[in-house]
């Protein structure tokens, strides 16, 4: 009687655990494709942002001749070639910067989509070792019920009953 209601509860409750798994590895895999595609958004607006600061570096370049030409200096000598050039380098760093940045900020979203499906598989195993407990666990009751009832038969007939 007891033992057969708790194997029918230890298989309940591993279904249960079983299914509950199971939905844990369904998020986990959403999860990981939702930060796959970040990774992938991450980068093209990377370079998006790097097609920016490349075109306002153009810009202050373009400003600065016009403003040095307008002043009446010498635009192909001296320190205005200088003050150009170091104006160009400083727009390429911050384009380097830029770049640098969305990549890493992509590297994060792939080592989050990385750890999410380790997540999925986890809880895959999970939901397939939950079912099997739950059967071992109702045979290992029953088998104890049996012992249970087995040793009481045997005192039954020590003590003359």
């Amino acid at each position: 009687g007891s033992s057969a209601i708790s194997a029918l509860g230890a298989i309940s409750q591993s279904r249960a655990a079983s299914a509950s798994a199971g939905y844990n590895a369904k998020v986990a895999q959403q999860n990981a494709q939702i930060a796959t595609q970040n990774a992938q958004f991450a980068g093209g607006e990377g370079e998006r942002n790097v097609g920016a600061a490349g075109a306002k570096t153009k810009a202050a370049l373009a400003a600065t001749l016009a403003n040095q030409g307008a002043s009446g200096v010498d635009i192909n000598s001296g320190s205005s070639v200088n003050v150009r050039e170091s104006e160009a380098k400083l727009g390429m760093l911050n384009a380097l910067d830029v770049r640098s940045e969305a990549a890493r900020k992509a590297y994060g979203f792939q080592t989050d989509s990385a750890s999410l499906t380790g997540q999925a598989q986890l809880e895959r195993s999970k939901q397939k070792s939950e079912k099997i407990n739950g059967y071992l666990d109702a045979g290992a009751t029953i088998l104890g019920g049996a012992g249970k009832a087995s040793q009481y038969s045997k005192w039954l007939s020590d003590t003359g009953f």
